[in-house]
């Protein structure tokens, strides 16, 4: 038998909610009641769905109309009660064409009334050749709810309200769950008389069930699940009801293999995926459509909204919106993920990190404190503390674009529109206002290209630090030179050494000399230098070499025959050379020799 329409009643209140929100528009489970309803009921696919609506009704008309757009909204007029809303429905669907074939109506309040237990209902009215057909369930507590009274052979005589129950009617435990399927015809014949003589003054649409009774028998269906079929008058029965539901969904993913280590404090909703050997620890909201992989680790207290988290990726206490994380990815504490982020595989975002919008290349790294937003990483990034991407100029929104294998100091402030090229560096504390090409250097706000060694790839990490370096290098040069030692030479040692940046090596006449070189060095560096002065002295007793180790930089000054013995440039030449920029006055032949003696 087709379904002509489906009615889904959702014009009352609700008071004992005590809401500012009508009672259909609260959620169990991330879905108001009307959605949840209208989706099981729109599963049948009747030729109409109708929604009956009065209190706050284009509120309410607005959110059917958003849950399905062919839906047919009927407004009830000042008239309460059931039975005059499925009359203001009936009398617009005639408008609209003839009914011919069966009705379902339904409250709106049920919000676990799935398609299933409709189908059956359906299927009994069918096959039983009832004029009416009433949804019931037993309940071990059935305040609240309109009674089931059977005659002596089982037949449903009526349903009795609460209010209007007597004692005997009140022990009954088969209740009404305000779900019925009519014939067209007996329906419109049964609610034309309706009358409103009971203790609330409404129009009860069970009344009408005592004119189908007259005019065609009059059966009762019992749902399997009481569950599927409990209605919501307050905010306790509600919490009671989403607790039981979600009790269920967590056993659903535990049986087929995922690991929730403790469902009372694990919230998941309908429509999340997970897949086996997941591990979901305690505090963790899971909403929407969310999906989570093979193996991956959700919590403790994180809650995934639409995120789609692919296998072995971890996730703890961190909020995430319509993200897509890698596979092995590594997320949080602490990590705040809005809407439109796609991590790749191996990346991270860790703690008090934000992103929006924001494209991170596989295996980039964004360890802590930082914003990006509206930017795509490429691979193998290393973004430093404390970055930014400021993408807002007060009018528009900007994007960053840093490309793979770059390396960001702590600090750093990306003012978008600006793209960074491969192959990066920045140092601590710079800001990014142009475009970068590949392979730079940024510092101190500018960027410069710069071949390979100390100044370019040091000076990008932290420029103020090392450019006093290199001066300070540059002193010492100078001061050695000054006191006639030769063979001034300086090599960026990085690579081999890691330690150790520069090293400078001078050669000294004589014993006296050595010693005398250096101690001009050291005075000159700490008048000139920032008063720098060396971490360790070596060799001052022999007076055959001294070595003055500052750090970042060792200064060599060595008697000629130790150095010949060492043979330091052996060591270095592969090492780029630091250019001391010594200058030389011109000197005479007689000068000459009297430095020669």
């Amino acid at each position: 038998m087709a379904l002509s329409a489906a009615i889904i009643l959702a014009a009352g209140e609700g008071t004992r909610m005590r809401s500012n929100k009508p009672k259909v528009l609260h959620t169990l489970a991330g879905k108001t009641f009307l959605n949840r309803v209208m989706d099981s009921v729109s599963a049948l696919d009747p030729e109409t769905l109708a929604v009956v609506v009065h209190y706050q009704a284009e509120r309410v008309a607005e959110a059917a109309r958003s849950y399905n757009e062919r839906v047919t909204i009927v407004n009830q007029d000042d008239i309460p009660g059931t039975g005059r809303a499925v009359q203001c429905a009936m009398t617009q669907l005639k408008e609209q064409g003839g009914l011919d074939g069966s009705v379902l109506i339904a409250a709106s309040d049920m919000p676990l009334l799935d398609a299933d237990t409709l189908n059956q209902l359906l299927a009994f009215h069918e096959q039983s050749g009832n004029g009416a057909t009433v949804l019931t369930t037993i309940l071990d507590d059935p305040t609240g709810y309109g009674r089931i009274i059977r005659d002596s052979e089982g037949n449903v005589l009526r349903i009795v309200e609460q209010k209007d129950a007597n004692s005997s009617e009140l022990a009954v435990h088969e209740v009404n769950t305000s779900v019925y399927v009519f014939d067209a015809k007996l329906l419109a014949e049964a609610i034309a008389n309706l009358k409103s003589n009971n203790a609330q003054g409404e129009f009860y649409l069970t009344d009408a069930l005592e004119t189908a009774k007259a005019n065609g028998a009059v059966g009762a269906f019992a749902a399997p699940d009481p569950l599927s079929v409990e209605g919501v008058n307050d905010r306790v029965q509600l919490a009671a009801l989403a607790k039981a539901h979600n009790k269920r969904i967590c056993e659903h993913w535990m049986r087929k293999g995922v690991t929730i280590l403790d469902s009372e404090t694990t919230w998941i909703e309908d429509d999340v995926r997970i897949e086996r050997d997941a591990v979901i620890l305690p505090g963790c909201f899971l909403e929407g459509q969310t999906v989570i992989g093979e193996g991956a680790q959700v919590g403790p207290y994180t809650t995934l909204i639409s995120a789609v988290i692919d296998a072995d990726a971890h996730v703890e206490r961190s909020r995430v919106q319509e993200t897509h994380i890698g596979r092995a990815a590594n997320i949080g504490p602490w990590t705040y993920l809005r809407p439109g982020n796609d991590l790749g595989e191996e990346s991270k975002a860790g703690a008090f990190v934000e992103m929006k919008k924001a494209h991170i290349g596989n295996g980039t790294k964004v360890p802590h404190l930082s914003y990006v937003g509206d930017a795509d990483l490429g691979e193998h990034t290393n973004i430093g503390g404390g970055t930014i991407t400021a993408n807002y100029d007060g009018v528009h929104k900007h994007h960053t674009t840093i490309g793979s294998n770059v390396h960001v100091g702590a600090g750093n402030l990306f003012v978008a529109p600006v793209e960074v090229g491969s192959g990066v560096t920045t140092g601590a504390g710079s800001v990014v206002r142009h475009d970068v090409p590949d392979d730079s250097m940024v510092y101190s706000g500018k960027h410069t290209t710069c071949s390979r060694g100390l100044e370019a790839r040091m000076g990008a990490l932290n420029m103020p630090a090392v450019q006093d370096s290199i001066d300070a290098i540059r002193i010492a040069a100078a001061a050695a030179d000054r006191m006639k030692a030769t063979d001034l030479v300086a090599f960026d040692v990085t690579e081999p050494l890691a330690i150790t940046d520069a090293m400078l090596v001078a050669t000294a006449s004589n014993e006296r000399q050595v010693l005398a070189v250096a101690e001009e060095i050291e005075k000159d560096l700490y008048l000139k230098s920032g008063k720098r002065q060396p971490r360790s002295r070596e060799g001052l007793t022999e007076g055959q070499w001294v070595l003055l180790d500052y750090g970042d930089f060792v200064i060599h000054v060595m008697h000629q025959e130790s150095r010949d013995f060492y043979r330091l440039e052996r060591l270095w030449k592969d090492c780029p050379s630091i250019d001391l920029q010594l200058e030389h006055p011109e000197t005479s032949d007689e000068e000459t020799a009297e430095t020669a003696e």
